[in-house]
């Protein structure tokens, strides 16, 4: 191996702390921080392979040195507890986020985690508070809300059950899922290619020459199914509007004609399935209009 491939010197120190040999894991990361100081993978793992040994303090000064050098080695950090997690070490998991929420006391995720593995210990003092200190950290998020209600519902000691305040806080978790929801629904239904899109292609049959009875037909037929698709995509915009509260009402004015015209194109599917004559009588201007509340955002 090249004594001076600092990234060989780091895999050795993981493949030693797999093996359970910290010594020799702290040796190789000091190597690899010999040769390029500034590798914060290199000091997050001295810190992990520390806190691995029972030396809680040390690891908590190189993890605050870690997030001091660099800004993303929170997500390092978060991450190798989440490996602790899935290793089913959950004793130095429990450890570890201890540290991050002391390190990194401003960040819900940690609090979250911590919470849920002292959960798991049955802490569940503890825990409530960790979960509180989440919900403030970030009062949209509906997961530490939906947690610690289930564990003042459902704790199997009397002393941690708290029946009141557990569906004070479920509520809260209903209502910001469904704030959430109702966010995610209008910005799909706005994301969707509209039926403007579809109908200038539409338009494009009507330029070709061809007078072919079936063709036009044809085109008569996409030209309504567009303008019915272009109604019914308003209105989901309408509702979608209207729960987000992006939404105020105009006044505008629409004639008479245009109402028949509308009624008229709203029923003929069904008129000539059924194989029926309706016979309109427009004088060639209608006069007389009225005035509708339009809802658009």
């Amino acid at each position: 191996m090249d004594p001076r491939d600092f990234i060989a010197w780091h895999n050795l120190a993981i493949e030693f702390t797999i093996r359970g040999k910290f010594a020799e894991a702290l040796e190789a990361e000091d190597n690899t921080l010999r040769i390029r100081p500034d590798m914060i993978e290199a000091l997050v793992q001295k810190g992990y392979i520390d806190l691995l040994q029972g030396k809680e303090g040390e690891a908590e000064v190189i993890y605050g040195e870690a997030v001091r050098k660099r800004a993303d080695a929170a997500r390092l950090l978060k991450q190798a507890g989440l490996g602790l997690v899935g290793n089913g070490q959950a004793q130095a998991a429990l450890s570890h986020f201890t540290i991050l929420s002391r390190v990194l006391p401003s960040d819900a995720q940690i609090w979250f985690q911590l919470a849920t593995l002292q959960a798991e210990m049955d802490r569940c003092r503890e825990s409530t508070h960790s979960y509180e200190e989440a919900m403030r950290l970030s009062p949209e998020w509906a997961a530490p809300c939906n947690n610690l209600a289930w564990l003042l519902a459902t704790h199997p000691r009397a002393e941690c059950r708290d029946g009141n305040r557990a569906v004070a806080v479920a509520e809260k978790a209903c209502q910001l899922i469904n704030d959430w929801a109702k966010t995610q629904t209008a910005e799909r239904i706005e994301d969707v290619i509209t039926p403007q899109e579809i109908d200038p292609d539409s338009k494009l049959l009507r330029l070709q020459g061809n007078q072919d009875p079936l063709q036009q037909t044809a085109r008569t037929i996409i030209e309504r199914q567009v303008g019915q698709l272009t109604r019914i995509v308003d209105d989901l915009l309408e509702i979608s509007r209207i729960s987000t509260g992006r939404i105020h009402l105009r006044l505008e004015r629409i004639s008479l004609g245009g109402i028949v015209e509308l009624a008229i194109e709203t029923v003929r599917p069904l008129i000539e399935q059924r194989r029926h004559t309706l016979n309109v009588s427009l004088p060639a201007e209608p006069s007389g209009s009225i005035r509708r509340k339009t809802l658009r955002a």
